[in-house]
């Protein structure tokens, strides 16, 4: 995961400031969290899926659901547990989408018959 270089490296605001300064739109303090927390996040991602590829899709999935909810996080929340909470939903939710589209697709499935009536 550490193939770019990181343009935000040096950047010695707390979470909090990174935090606010991204909800101002400041791309910059965004950027910084995000190289901040990739590798971690990417970490978990393995452990979680043993995928290299969906590791890197729950990054991505994990930071662009944090950019959207930045106004929703608390003062005194600590960043780092909420970006594992949100990456650990991830796999709960790729679960429950795979579990839904796994039992249409028995369910369709079993539902058809071996060979349509009229061809017999």
């Amino acid at each position: 995961m550490r193939t770019q270089r990181d343009p935000a490296a040096g950047d010695a605001r707390t979470d909090h400031d990174l935090v606010y300064a991204a909800r101002d739109g400041d791309t910059v303090a965004f950027d910084a969290l995000f190289y901040r927390y990739r590798d971690g996040i990417f970490r978990l991602g393995l452990a979680i899926t043993k995928d290299p590829s969906a590791a890197e899709e729950i990054v991505v999935d994990t930071f662009a659901r944090a950019h959207r909810a930045l106004a929703r996080l608390e003062p005194d929340d600590s960043l780092r547990p909420w970006l594992y909470r949100v990456a650990f939903a991830w796999r709960s939710a790729h679960e429950a989408r795979r579990r839904t589209h796994g039992f249409a697709r028995r369910v369709s499935l079993v539902a058809l018959p071996k060979s349509p009536s009229w061809s017999a």
